[in-house]
């Protein structure tokens, strides 16, 4: 051993160790100061986890919009009933406890052409008899197979041989552009004609005109007012 050496004494080694008392204290106040940086974070947060919108989205919480509900538009029959100067007059006819939808048009639309189709010829018989020959009915609901098919009864035929030019149009096409007119609200791009069925069966003539195949509208002869 080096005599120079300084001896160590109990005084030196007690000051060179942690005073017991230091270190518990520490040990007594880390876990106040982990809370009170808990708390302190906490209160940095805001109150609520969704941003103000602002007028160009930036800083908005994305959130799921609801589906739009359904617009029910009114049913529109358009009746074209003959008049006594050799043209057809339009009169619109709202049904406002009748309504369709989106959706009906996408799942229902066959039978929606066919409620509408069926209801317009009712209507036009009722609205304008005299224009008709006398026992003039729609004997089943007009049906659709790519045309529009109008089954009505004998009496409509009866004496069609006997009808002037004026007669055949005017009846003939009162049927046909309220048919098709109406229906086009809920048809889309599909045929619009309509074919001609006495008691079930096809015929031939109807006056002058060639009623053996479907007939398409003629908005020519509809008055212009």
């Amino acid at each position: 051993m080096n005599p120079n050496t300084p001896k160590s004494t109990p005084e030196s080694k007690a000051s060179s160790r942690p005073p017991r008392k230091s270190l518990a204290a520490w040990t007594l106040l880390l876990p106040a100061l982990l809370l009170a940086g808990v708390v302190w974070q906490a209160r940095q947060e805001p109150e609520s986890t969704s941003a103000p919108a602002t007028n160009d989205g930036v800083g908005a919480t994305p959130t799921k919009k609801a589906a739009p509900a359904a617009v029910a538009k009114p049913i529109i029959y358009t009746l074209f009933i003959p008049g006594d100067d050799g043209e057809l007059h339009r009169k619109i006819v709202k049904d406002p406890n009748k309504t369709f939808t989106r959706e009906d048009f996408a799942y229902r639309k066959t039978e929606l052409q066919t409620q509408v189709m069926t209801k317009a010829l009712e209507l036009l018989f009722q609205e304008a008899p005299e224009s008709f020959p006398k026992g003039t009915r729609l004997l089943r609901p007009v049906g659709m197979d790519g045309r529009a098919r109008v089954d009505l009864s004998k009496e409509f035929a009866a004496n069609a041989d006997s009808w002037s030019s004026m007669e055949t149009l005017m009846r003939v096409y009162s049927i046909v552009n309220t048919v098709i007119e109406t229906k086009e609200q809920v048809s889309g791009s599909e045929s619009s004609e309509v074919l001609f069925l006495i008691e079930g069966k096809p015929i031939s003539t109807l006056g002058e005109l060639d009623a053996s195949d479907a007939i398409e509208p003629d908005m020519s002869l509809v008055a212009k007012s």
